[in-house]
């Protein structure tokens, strides 16, 4: 095991479901890109459909390219924000709520890259925490074995290993 230095810095937890982040943006993309040429004149905006029953409906595709494109852009960019920074601060929320000895034995089914695992694992003194998951590429960005990190807390110190 080695001890972390200051060029690894805080651990990466990864991004969570890269492939509907992806789509978040290139949807956000398409809708914007659809209201920008309404926007700048290239096209109205506006498709009809129809007849249907004898009338004529207008779809303001510009304008529903406008909603779309933002709320999408939107989740997309509230995914990787969460990925990155909010759920640290959820997961200190969490195990805040447990009184801890130190000793205790922690067992996280479904560890990914060891979020809980490792609040868990700072909190310990002379106790263990395990972690066990499944690895699939499609649930985490660059989720796999060779990139799993392994943190423990020992009273000396923060250790960590890289599990290749």
């Amino acid at each position: 095991m080695n001890q972390p230095n200051s060029a690894l810095g805080t651990p990466d937890y990864g991004l969570d479901a890269p492939g509907v982040v992806r789509n978040l943006f290139i949807i956000g993309a398409v809708g914007l890109l659809l209201w920008g040429s309404t926007a700048l004149g290239i096209w109205s905006g506006e498709e009809v459909l129809g007849p249907i029953a004898g009338v004529n409906v207008l779809l303001p595709v510009g304008t529903i390219g406008l909603c779309g494109g933002l709320g999408c852009s939107m989740m997309g960019i509230w995914m990787v924000w969460s990925s990155k920074l909010g759920k640290i601060k959820t997961r200190e929320g969490l195990l805040s709520h447990i009184s801890w000895a130190g000793d205790e034995q922690v067992l996280d089914i479904g560890c990914g890259r060891g979020l809980m695992l490792v609040g868990a694992a700072k909190r310990l003194t002379t106790g263990k925490a395990i972690g066990i998951d499944k690895w699939q590429e499609e649930d985490l960005a660059n989720n796999c074995r060779e990139q799993f990190t392994y943190w423990t807390e020992q009273q000396r110190g923060m250790l960590w290993a890289n599990m290749r």
